[in-house]
């Protein structure tokens, strides 16, 4: 007779996987569907309705930061409410005395903490945007299987004119027939990243200047939107393919321009503006550099490409380019045409010797 043996495993007693260590994991886990499922079945809390009427109550305390993080998130709907809370006390209320050093060295700190009636437990305030990022990464992964079923459908059936691409795709001069397999080959390439790549996963481009997180690719190979973080990548990568190309993104006109670029102006043939003009919608400036040894001067040609070439944006597009000034001509926010010039004042012309 056969005997079957069994196994035990025993976890260590007191194990407990909070929140934030969950959601790490989530983030760092390969297979997306285990994931998924997990969070499916991750606790609720204060799901009842009447709980809704309660009133959230917010005030400074000392407190060990591991005490309010917890192995369950909220429902949505109370997640934003504490977010909101939290933030007005924030704004609102004195900030306690600094606590002693001996009572800092036992771990504890000074934190805003929420409860809501009854108190069963104290939320810390980071513990809203965890719950906040929970049901960000739960929808990422619902993105995920709807990029998967897109990119699984049979695509010698689809038909689909992508002339535009035909270079980079490699579908230049093909058959029809030979179009549609090569398109079935490139839905394989794709597939096979999405099934060996975290949420976390960083691509890089050769040049090491560009770099994107997978889950910000996530979401927009199904549904076809080419995000700002996405639209910057690319140009990072065109830069470094094409060499002597520098690239300016969206950002740069709300946060701030850079410091001016320590290698003479003179050795770079192009500089591109990333252009934000609403929501997904967004155009680039090129200016073209053209350096004249002889003379020492600098040639910059401009040229504005907004893809629904819409009258309406053209204003949006030259105020990147020459900047913002109020009434009386002072300089409210610099434009590109101004980061040129200061890169120019900057740079020794005098010294520059290369081919054209």
């Amino acid at each position: 007779m056969k005997l079957t043996r069994t196994a035990v495993h025993q976890y260590p007693s007191g194990l407990i996987v909070s929140l934030d260590q969950f959601l790490v994991s989530a983030r760092n886990t390969v297979n997306v569907k285990l994931v998924l499922g997990m969070m499916d079945k991750y606790p609720v809390q204060l799901k009842d309705a009447y709980l809704r009427s309660r009133t959230i109550e917010c005030g400074w305390e000392v407190m060990r930061p591991e005490t309010s993080i917890h192995t369950f998130i909220f429902p949505a709907d109370i997640t934003r409410n504490m977010d909101a809370v939290i933030k007005t006390a924030y704004k609102e209320q004195t900030y306690p005395d600094q606590l002693e050093g001996r009572i800092k060295n036992q771990g504890a700190v000074l934190d805003l903490v929420a409860s809501i009636d009854p108190k069963f437990w104290k939320f810390s305030r980071a513990f809203p945007g965890l719950s906040t990022t929970f049901y960000a990464v739960k929808n990422k992964l619902r993105s995920w299987l709807e990029d998967r079923k897109w990119l699984e459908q049979d695509w010698l059936r689809v038909e689909a004119d992508v002339d535009l691409f035909g270079l980079e795709t490699e579908t230049s001069g093909l058959s029809w027939d030979a179009v549609y397999e090569r398109h079935q080959t490139l839905a394989n390439e794709v597939i096979a990243k999405f099934a060996t790549s975290p949420l976390s996963l960083e691509f890089a481009t050769p040049s090491g200047k560009g770099l994107i997180s997978f889950d910000n690719i996530v979401g927009g190979v199904c549904n076809g939107w080419l995000k700002t973080v996405l639209w910057g990548f690319y140009l990072e990568y065109l830069a470094g393919v094409m060499g002597g190309c520098y690239v300016l993104l969206t950002l740069t006109t709300s946060v701030g321009w850079p410091r001016t670029p320590a290698i003479p102006i003179c050795f770079t043939k192009v500089v591109l503006q990333s252009v934000n003009m609403k929501a997904n919608h967004c155009g680039i400036i090129v200016a073209q550099l053209h350096y004249v040894e002889a003379t020492h001067k600098l040639l910059v040609f401009a040229y504005m490409y907004e893809p629904l070439i819409d009258d309406d944006y053209r204003d949006d597009m030259e105020n990147v380019w020459n900047g913002v000034t109020n009434g009386e001509k002072n300089v409210v926010q610099e434009g590109l045409r101004r980061f040129v010039e200061r890169w120019q004042k900057s740079s020794q012309l005098q010294t520059c010797h290369r081919s054209n």
